[in-house]
């Protein structure tokens, strides 16, 4: 189904975008004398990982990345931040899976099937959640002072809420969770997080994106 026309745009606000995500979490538990557990062997996949069987925090405990503020000219300066767009984490049903969503597999967690047997020993379980990467701009009259590589201390600003951009300022994400749900413009082009290059040093459980 076609998505509905955005809103009309101001020219000061020709190059402003919605960009909607949706974060992937896979959860896996193995079989040991036919009860499911979360004790996996040490060199198998963790626990929580993304797509690409990475450790990434439980949806417990997971968070989006921490707001960043990128100066512009004229003391303008344009704040990005991850909100939720969807209110809890979801099971992905949309696969071959039980009605408890979980996938069940051999013992090296292949030959996926709905239905577990005597020879699974293995399964997994996909979670879903849609954020929304909104930008703000921040006007002042006075310089703001540098707090880190990628922020701004905000001081005497006043806020105009609009949509987000394009991603020019590093972002705190895990980017294998992160697949592109929707993107709304009449009036330019965006770039997909798949255009910037990952550094894995993990701070706090996140994985900072250099573009």
């Amino acid at each position: 189904m076609k998505s509905p026309s955005p809103p009309p745009v101001d020219k000061k606000r020709a190059d402003q975008l919605d960009r909607y995500y949706r974060f992937v979490i896979i959860e896996h538990q193995r079989s040991w004398l036919g009860k499911w557990t979360t004790l996996l062997l040490p060199t198998e996949r963790p626990e929580w990982s993304d797509e690409y069987l990475q450790k990434v925090p439980s949806i417990h405990s997971f968070i989006l990345p921490p707001s960043t503020i990128r100066a512009r000219e004229n003391n303008e300066s344009i704040k990005t931040s991850w909100q939720w767009a969807t209110q809890d984490w979801q099971i992905d049903y949309n696969r071959n899976v039980d009605k408890d969503g979980w996938e069940y597999g051999t013992w090296d967690w292949k030959s996926w099937a709905s239905k577990s047997g005597l020879d699974i020993f293995t399964r997994r379980r996909y979670w879903i959640r849609n954020a929304r990467l909104e930008q703000q701009s921040i006007c002042s009259s006075q310089p703001v002072s540098i707090r880190s590589n990628t922020s701004f201390v905000e001081d005497n600003c006043s806020f105009s809420s609009s949509s987000v951009t394009s991603l020019d300022s590093s972002l705190s994400t895990p980017p294998s969770l992160i697949t592109s749900l929707q993107k709304k413009s009449s009036l330019k082009s965006t770039k997909s997080l798949s255009s910037y290059s990952v550094e894995q040093h993990c701070t706090s459980d996140h994985i900072w994106l250099n573009r």
